[in-house]
C-alpha cells in the first residue's frame, strides 16, 4: 500500500506491506519510486521486523539507506502515578503551538499535523503540564477498541528530566481508564532511551515490533 499526505512525515509518505507475508520484487519496487518522483517526493519503504528478512536485504542490496528505527511498545493501564497536568477534549491554540515548538515541527508538517488532528473521530485528549505560566510537556491519546494510543509526547529541553513527560502520559492514562480502555500503546524511536525509561515506569514496555524505513537512491 503506497501512502501519500500532505506534510513530510514518512509515515504518511510511504509504501507500506500489506501483511507479514508480503513480498517486494524489482518491478514494484520501481513502481513506488515512479509514484513518489511524480509528486516530487523521496520513495520511502517502512519496513516492520516481521518481514521476511529478505525484502530488506534486498532493498540494501540496491542501495536504499536505512533511516528511522521506532519501537512500538504497549502495556496494561494499571501503572499511571500522580499528575499535574491538565487535559481537554480538544487543542487549543496554545497546546498546539508548544506541541510545535517542542516537536521542532516545520511549518508544513506543522499544518500536516493540525489536519491530522482535525479527523480524529475516536474520543481523544490532550495533555499538557505548566511550569512558570507556560506549557512545557504535553502529548495526546485517543481510544479506540479498548486502547489508548499516544502520540506526539514531549518535553521542552529545558524541562527535561523532572518527570513532566511521564506526568502528561499518566493523565492520558488515567483519561482512558474512564473511557474503558484497558491498556496503551505508542511508537518511540528506538535511540531514545530516556523515553523507554519513562514509558516503562508507566508499565508500557512489552515490545509489540519494530520497524524502519528505507529510503530510495
Amino acid at each position: 500500500m503506497v501512502k501519500r499526505a500532505d506534510g513530510v512525515s514518512r509515515r504518511s509518505n510511504s509504501a507500506n506491506p500489506l501483511g507479514p507475508g508480503a513480498g517486494l520484487d524489482s518491478e514494484t519496487t520501481a513502481a513506488i519510486q515512479a509514484l513518489y518522483r511524480a509528486a516530487a517526493r523521496p520513495a520511502y519503504v517502512r519496513v516492520p521486523s516481521m518481514l521476511d528478512p529478505g525484502v530488506d536485504a534486498g532493498l540494501e542490496h540496491a542501495g536504499w539507506s536505512f533511516e528511522g528505527e521506532s519501537l512500538t511498545l504497549i502495556g496494561p493501564l494499571d501503572g499511571p502515578g500522580p499528575s499535574d497536568a491538565d487535559l481537554a477534549s480538544s487543542p487549543t491554540a496554545e497546546w498546539l503551538t508548544a506541541s510545535h515548538a517542542i516537536n521542532g515541527r516545520a511549518p508544513d508538517l506543522a499544518i500536516a499535523f493540525e489536519a491530522v488532528l482535525r479527523r480524529i473521530t475516536a474520543p481523544a485528549a490532550f495533555s499538557a503540564v505548566r511550569q512558570e505560566g507556560r506549557i512545557v510537556a504535553l502529548g495526546y491519546g485517543a481510544v479506540h477498541n479498548g486502547w489508548l494510543c499516544v502520540e506526539a509526547v514531549g518535553t521542552d529541553r529545558d524541562w527535561r528530566g523532572q518527570g513532566l513527560g511521564g506526568q502528561t502520559v499518566s493523565a492520558l492514562m488515567e483519561w482512558a481508564a474512564g473511557q474503558g480502555a484497558t491498556g496503551a500503546c505508542l511508537q518511540t524511536q528506538s535511540e531514545n532511551r530516556p523515553a523507554q525509561a519513562m514509558y516503562a515506569r508507566l508499565g508500557i514496555s512489552r515490545e509489540l515490533y519494530r520497524y524502519h524505513y528505507r529510503r530510495g537512491p
